[in-house]
């Protein structure tokens, strides 16, 4: 009736085992993107904590250094959350 043979037995395995490799794969890669994502917004936080420092002078040279680093981590946030929509639906799909 069925074919038993080592060989074919061998093949069914890797068929049936790659799927589940690959999904915690990519789940793996989804916590890495959510760490790094988490600490772009740290930073961002720490960016806001410093801009509402009152005590400093104001420097135009720091606002400008400011205002590219605010741009910069919005351009990280947005790439790591595409990333992350984008292996997500790899995994569902």
């Amino acid at each position: 009736m069925f074919d038993l043979h080592p060989t074919r037995i061998a093949e069914l395995l890797q068929l049936v085992t790659a799927p589940a490799f690959l999904i915690a794969g990519i789940g793996t890669f989804i916590n890495v993107l959510t760490t790094r994502l988490s600490r772009v917004v740290d930073r961002a936080r720490e960016e806001d904590l410093e801009e509402e420092d009152e005590l400093r002078e104001p420097n135009p040279a720091r606002i400008e250094f400011d205002r590219r680093m605010r741009e910069l981590l919005a351009l990280r946030a947005r790439l790591i959350n595409r990333a992350i929509a984008l292996a997500t639906s790899s995994a569902i799909t």
